[in-house]
């Protein structure tokens, strides 16, 4: 999550405290059922969320948080198995980070889409894509947080690579 995720809906309608002690307690709902393995309640707060921040900035929102929030249903719908569900989720996530950022920019949160995107192509089985999408991360956190950085994303993206490449049958000893 984003830091708990309660400025998801402030900043709209008058963007008062109230919005976003309400929006943090629906985040704190979806964080707390996703926790526990309650993935459709899960899904219901965090879908909850969404609508508030778009809502809140007038259902146009490019925002961040609302972002992390289509990433935590795309989690949420890959654990339940729908993948294609989760694919559109990851997607719209990357879309309106890149909005946010930059098309080119080089961003955590990008990588993170990029990095779920590629966990929902190995889970269906398209290790091609999903060798794409993780190569993709591995590249923009070296970017980001430097070719040798002890951070979690350097040692998460070799080690997907890595099994999406021998469930393809590419080992590094058979490379010539």
């Amino acid at each position: 999550g984003r830091g708990g995720g309660g400025e998801v809906v402030g900043g709209g309608r008058g963007g008062g405290a109230e919005d976003v002690c309400v929006g943090s307690a629906v985040w704190a709902g979806g964080t707390v059922c996703g926790g526990q393995g309650g993935c459709v309640a899960a899904g219901r707060w965090f879908g909850r969320t969404r609508g508030m921040a778009g809502a809140v900035a007038g259902g146009a929102a490019q925002d961040a948080d609302i972002a992390t929030s289509l990433n935590e249903l795309g989690v949420v719908c890959r654990r339940q198995g729908d993948y294609a569900a989760a694919r559109r989720w990851h997607e719209q996530a990357l879309e309106m980070f890149r909005a946010v950022y930059g098309r080119d920019a080089q961003h955590a949160d990008i990588a993170s889409s990029l990095f779920a995107l590629g966990n929902v192509c190995d889970s269906q089985g398209d290790y091609a894509a999903a060798r794409r999408w993780f190569e993709q991360t591995l590249e923009m956190a070296r970017a980001v947080h430097g070719r040798d950085a002890p951070h979690a994303r350097l040692a998460t993206s070799p080690n997907a690579l890595g099994g999406v490449c021998r469930r393809q049958g590419d080992s590094p000893g058979r490379r010539a």
